[in-house]
């Protein structure tokens, strides 16, 4: 199976199973966490680290620049460079795509849905208001989980060792962002497929390669 069989393949699963995700098992688990006092506890520790994104892709953006410079001097292009450079602009690039993602599905996150006791208050909230402008509406895809993919996800492709410590930090942002009620598990995974397929098409991009299965 070519990379670009398993990429589409990747991509048409995910689509298959956001949808179901988002009307039963998203609801399910934000009102659990809520019920269950993990989402405050989960919430208070890492509510901090959730607004690290903004100052992050304005040094992504400087690095790139600069990285660019670099390249113009006529320096050779080495793995050292190119990597960073990947990462920089995956991370802009699952930036802007989130937006306009946002803004065509226009969905309401857990606190646009639940309240703190973990009651349903506004269920409409809960469906895709398509279309409509992002708005309040501004949680899928998740751009926290989009950001982390598309870093990762040139790092796991240039970096192939350490892909076992890739893994857990997706796994431990992932598990923040909805155990927080951050995000609803849905939005998380979207937000994972944008960044992971940012980050898969920058990386070939660059010329690293992919061989079949």
């Amino acid at each position: 199976m070519s990379a670009l069989t398993r990429w589409l393949a990747g991509l048409l699963l995910v689509t298959i199973l956001i949808f179901p995700i988002s009307q039963d098992l998203d609801l399910w688990l934000a009102k659990w966490t809520a019920k269950a006092g993990v989402a405050a506890y989960v919430h208070g520790i890492f509510v901090y680290s959730t607004r690290m994104l903004d100052p992050l892709v304005l040094v992504a953006l400087v690095a790139f620049l600069a990285l660019g410079v670099r390249a113009l001097s006529g320096r050779p292009l080495t793995k050292s460079y190119t990597a960073p450079q990947g990462c920089c602009f995956a991370l802009v690039m699952a930036e802007q795509i989130k937006d306009v993602l946002k803004g065509i599905f226009s969905h309401g996150g857990p606190s646009e849905v639940i309240d703190s006791n973990g009651m349903v208050a506004h269920p409409a909230n809960l469906k895709f208001h398509w279309l409509s402008g992002a708005g309040s509406f501004n949680s899928f895809p998740s751009g926290h989980m989009g950001a982390v993919a598309a870093l990762l996800s040139v790092l796991w492709l240039f970096y192939p060792r350490a892909r076992y410590l890739y893994a857990g930090l997706g796994l431990l942002v992932a598990a923040m962002l909805v155990l927080g009620n951050f995000h609803f598990l849905s939005d998380v995974l979207a937000g994972a497929c944008v960044g992971g397929s940012v980050g898969l098409l920058t990386a070939v991009s660059l010329g690293v390669r992919i061989g079949p299965f």
